[in-house]
């Protein structure tokens, strides 16, 4: 049998226990830290595709807001400029005008503004009718919302419709005279 012979000394007991303080601080490392920097970078890499969603949506909200447009409310006097745009728009798309009757303007209560009434009656092309129809939101100088719409096919031509339809033009409240 073979005897060993070790002094511990201060030096070598104070030594020993830095090296088991160190085991362990690599044993909590392994068991503690590990996961959570795993659970970190998942995080991470999720926070880096929100940000970018963001930074697309940013880009987004600035690409339309440098669309600018002189769209305005319209005096009652200026809604011919208005009734004149669309009529372009449709004339443009191949629609036909039988009518197109402005009404007296409505007070909208409680609000700055009016509403004026414009009925009018077009035929054309059904594709062409429903896309004059989708285009008056791109009217370059007023404010407008369609209130109601009637379509018919044409007895004789059942590819051609006629469209009755009514157009809230929104005007100023205000008196400009």
């Amino acid at each position: 049998m073979i005897k060993i012979n070790i002094k511990f000394t201060p030096q070598k007991v104070a030594l020993a226990i830095c090296g088991a303080i160190a085991l362990i601080a690599l044993e909590a490392d392994a068991v503690f830290y590990l996961p959570l920097l795993g659970r970190f970078k998942s995080a991470y890499l999720e926070c880096r595709s929100l940000e970018n969603q963001v930074l697309d949506a940013r880009n987004i909200i600035d690409s339309v807001g440098n669309n600018t447009s002189d769209r305005t409310l319209l005096t009652e006097k200026e809604v011919l400029f208005a009734i004149d745009e669309f009529v372009n728009q449709g004339k443009v798309k191949g629609i036909n005008f039988v009518s197109i009757k402005p009404r007296d303007a409505q007070e909208v209560q409680g609000a700055p503004y009016k509403t004026m009434p414009i009925d009018m009656e077009v035929e054309g092309p059904d594709e062409k009718v429903s896309e004059f129809m989708g285009s008056l939101d791109e009217l370059k100088k007023a404010v407008v919302k369609i209130k109601s719409f009637e379509i018919t096919p044409k007895a004789d031509d059942r590819a051609r419709i006629t469209a009755k339809i009514t157009i809230d033009v929104y005007i100023t409240a205000r008196d400009y005279t």
